[in-house]
């Protein structure tokens, strides 16, 4: 989406990414170079096949192809938007009195934040509690943690990519940190704030920034087609 650094064009040789995060594809991975060292790809090529996958799943190819076609139409609009989200989040979790990290650096440039719970009883119990009200949160190590504390971490990870696509902005995302803040610091019964969050649900039932049907999905790919066999 042109808002994160660019690894390939910084000196890296090789960079791994999924096909399912915040690129909205089906669950996968790719591998990406722009090297000229052609012993190098074969070294990775032959890490990839045989050694760690058995065969290519074929039938999930369209799915990538059109995922990737989304993001080069609409990936920078979901990209900016994705970060105005999380960052928003981060100000108002702040503000609320939350321990979100990175305060000096603006918090996030990406579509996550971090937050140290440790004070609420630590990362496992509190993304269990706000998954119990329909809000899905990883537990996740901080920098500080000891690393035998993987089980119940500091942290929290949110990750706003999912939220944007579904179509939410900075006031809606400030409505789900209400919802997030009731569970953690003010100890609101998760059953109770799961009807608030299934209604904020409701709101967006629609995917954005991508095709709103296979139709137009299709008649745009045939029209790529078209004008690469004019050329």
């Amino acid at each position: 989406g042109g808002q994160f650094q660019n690894p390939l064009g910084e000196g890296a040789d090789f960079i791994t990414a999924s096909t399912h995060k915040t690129f909205p594809g089906p669950q996968g991975g790719v591998i990406l170079s722009n090297c000229e060292d052609q012993e190098a790809i074969r070294n990775v090529q032959r890490a990839v096949f045989p050694l760690t996958t058995s065969n290519t799943h074929l039938a999930r190819l369209p799915a990538v192809g059109l995922a990737a076609l989304e993001l080069k139409i609409f990936g920078e609009d979901l990209a900016e938007q994705t970060i105005k989200n999380a960052k928003s989040a981060a100000e108002y979790l702040f503000q609320q009195g939350i321990q979100v990290l990175g305060e000096r650096m603006g918090f996030t440039e990406s579509h996550q934040i971090a937050v140290d719970v440790v004070e609420y009883g630590g990362g496992k119990k509190v993304a269990n509690q706000l998954e119990k009200a329909n809000i899905i949160v990883n537990k996740n190590m901080l920098p500080y943690d000891n690393p035998n504390s993987i089980d119940n971490p500091s942290g929290i990870r949110i990750g706003f990519q999912d939220v944007t696509r579904r179509g939410l902005k900075e006031d809606d995302i400030q409505h789900l940190c209400d919802l997030i803040v009731s569970v953690i610091t003010k100890k609101k019964d998760p059953s109770v704030v799961k009807k608030d969050s299934v209604l904020l649900r409701q709101d967006f039932r629609e995917i954005q920034y991508g095709f709103q049907s296979i139709q137009e999905a299709t008649e745009y790919a045939l029209n790529l087609v078209k004008k690469s066999s004019d050329w």
